[in-house]
C-alpha cells in the first residue's frame, strides 16, 4: 500500500521534479495543486495566503449591521415565545395531573363511603334479626349421625325425680 501511495505521489509531483522549489496552490474549486512556477504567475492563488477582503461601503456595512440586529431580535423573540409556550404547556400538564389526583381522591372517598354504608346496613340488619337462622345440615342417606348420648355428668342420679 505504501509503495502504491509513493508511486502515485511521484507521478503527481513529476512536473515539479526539475524545479528547485515547489509551490502549493489552490485552484478555483479549492483543490490543492503543486507547480514549479509561482502561484502569482497563474490563475491560482498561493496556499496559505488569504486574499484581502474587498472594501465595503459604510452604507452597506450599516445595512448588514441593521439586518443582523433584526435577525438577532427575531431569533430572541422566537426563543422567548418558545420558552413561554413550553412553560405554559408544562403548567397545563401539571394542572391536569393535579385534577386527576383530586378525581382519584374523590373516587376513593366515595368508595369508602359506600363500604361504610354497606357495613352499617349489615350491622342494622343483624340488629333487627332476633336470632340467627342456621340451615339444617344435610347428611347423605345412611350416614345420619347417631342420636345424642348424654355425657356422664348429664346422667340422672338414681332416685332423682326431676331428671328425665
Amino acid at each position: 500500500m505504501r509503495f502504491l501511495l509513493a508511486t502515485l505521489a511521484a507521478i503527481w509531483l513529476m512536473p515539479c521534479a526539475g524545479a528547485e522549489t515547489v509551490h502549493k496552490c489552490f485552484d478555483a474549486n479549492g483543490r490543492v495543486t503543486y507547480q514549479s512556477q509561482s502561484c502569482a504567475s497563474s490563475h491560482l492563488k498561493e496556499g496559505g495566503r488569504i486574499e484581502p477582503a474587498a472594501e465595503i461601503s459604510p452604507e452597506e456595512a450599516a445595512r448588514v449591521k441593521a439586518q443582523t440586529e433584526k435577525t438577532r431580535a427575531r431569533l430572541e423573540a422566537d426563543t422567548k415565545a418558545k420558552r413561554e409556550a413550553e412553560a405554559k404547556a408544562q403548567q397545563q400538564e401539571q394542572e391536569e395531573r393535579r385534577i386527576q389526583a383530586l378525581e382519584r381522591q374523590a373516587r376513593a372517598a366515595e368508595e369508602q363511603a359506600r363500604a361504610a354504608e354497606r357495613e352499617a346496613e349489615a350491622a342494622e340488619a343483624a340488629a333487627r334479626a332476633p336470632f340467627v337462622i342456621v340451615p339444617p345440615r344435610r347428611f347423605p342417606p345412611g350416614k345420619r349421625p347417631s342420636e345424642h348420648k348424654p355425657s356422664p355428668q348429664q346422667r340422672c342420679a338414681p332416685g332423682d325425680r326431676n331428671c328425665r
